[in-house]
C-alpha cells in the first residue's frame, strides 16, 4: 500500500471528547480528499493523470503562445521483454523510475503524465525543440541504467521519444499528443529524437 498523506483531527485537552458525526465528517473529507488526488495524478508514477495533463495542454493551445512550446513523447520500448523475464512487478517497477526520471528532468512550469501503460506525455512549457531534444536525450541515457539483468540476460530500459512543436492547428491536446507520439515511431532506429511537421491535421 501506498500512503499519499495524513489527515488527523485533535483537540483541546480540556475539550469534549469527539463525537460520531465529527469523525464520519472526518472520514468523508479524507475519501474526497483521495478521490481527488486519484483524479489528478497517476499512482504509480506520482505525475498528473492524462485528464488533468490534457487540460492543462488544451489551455496552452487556447491562451498561450503555442509555438513556443512543445510536446515531448516517450515510451519504454521492450518493456515486454522485461515482464516476460523478469515478471510485471520488475515492468511496473521500470514504469515508476522512469516517471521519477521524467519528474526529475524537467522544470517548474513543465507538466508531465503517464498517458497510458509505459508511454509519457512531457509539455515543456515556453521551450523549444533544442530544449526538447536535450531532455529527450537525457532520459535515453539515464533509463539504459536502469537495466535489468539476471545470470542469464541483461535488459536495458530503452526509451522511444519523440517531439512535436506547439501550433494553433491542433485542435486539441490528443491530437498534439498524437504527433509526438508519431514523430517517435518515425524516429524509432534513427534517432533519439524527431520533430514532427507542424500544421498537420489529424482527424476527428
Amino acid at each position: 500500500h501506498r500512503i499519499s498523506g495524513l489527515l488527523a483531527l485533535f483537540r483541546a485537552a480540556d475539550a469534549a471528547n469527539f463525537e460520531l458525526n465529527d469523525v464520519r465528517l472526518v472520514e468523508y473529507v479524507a475519501r474526497r480528499s483521495m478521490s481527488m488526488l486519484a483524479e489528478n495524478h497517476d499512482a504509480l508514477t506520482g505525475l498528473v493523470s492524462p485528464s488533468a495533463f490534457e487540460r492543462c495542454a488544451d489551455q496552452v493551445l487556447r491562451h498561450d503562445d503555442v509555438t513556443v512550446s512543445t510536446m515531448l513523447y516517450a515510451d519504454i520500448d521492450g518493456l515486454a521483454a522485461i515482464n516476460e523475464a523478469f515478471g510485471f512487478r520488475a515492468g511496473d517497477e521500470a514504469i515508476k523510475r522512469t516517471g521519477q526520471l521524467i519528474r526529475r528532468s524537467i522544470e517548474r512550469d513543465d507538466v508531465a503524465c503517464r498517458s497510458a501503460g509505459d508511454r509519457f506525455a512531457i509539455l515543456l512549457r515556453g521551450r523549444g525543440a533544442a530544449a526538447a531534444a536535450e531532455i529527450a536525450g537525457r532520459l535515453a541515457k539515464a533509463a539504459r541504467e536502469l537495466s535489468y539483468s539476471s545470470a542469464a540476460e541483461a535488459i536495458p530500459v530503452n526509451l522511444r521519444t519523440g517531439v512535436a512543436a506547439g501550433s494553433k492547428d491542433f485542435r486539441c491536446a490528443r491530437h498534439w499528443i498524437a504527433a509526438a507520439e508519431r514523430a517517435s515511431r518515425l524516429a524509432a532506429g534513427a534517432s533519439a529524437y524527431n520533430r514532427a511537421p507542424t500544421g498537420q491535421r489529424l482527424p476527428e
